[in-house]
């Protein structure tokens, strides 16, 4: 079912081609979004290392639990994730 959804969405030029330049906005999007594996795989480890990185410095900070809650908020609101 889904593959057909998709396949009728492309048809119909009724989704978002990622384009990587920086302009894309995913939080904004309502529509399907096509993007290349490699891009996409690229997208998952930059926002791996950002959380990371956010972790180790609370970490280093001595910051845990409620901060870490503070930082997992924000970067929902950063993706448009739910709370």
């Amino acid at each position: 079912m889904i593959k057909e959804e998709a396949k009728q969405a492309v048809q119909n030029d009724e989704v978002w081609y990622w384009q990587g330049d920086g302009n894309d906005h995913p939080e904004s999007l309502t529509c399907l979004v096509v993007i290349d594996s490699d891009k996409l795989r690229q997208v998952q480890r930059e926002v791996a290392e950002m959380v990371l990185g956010r972790v180790e410095k609370l970490i280093q900070q001595g910051a845990i639990y409620n901060d870490f809650q503070s930082l997992k908020q924000e970067l929902l609101d950063e993706i448009g994730g739910e709370k």
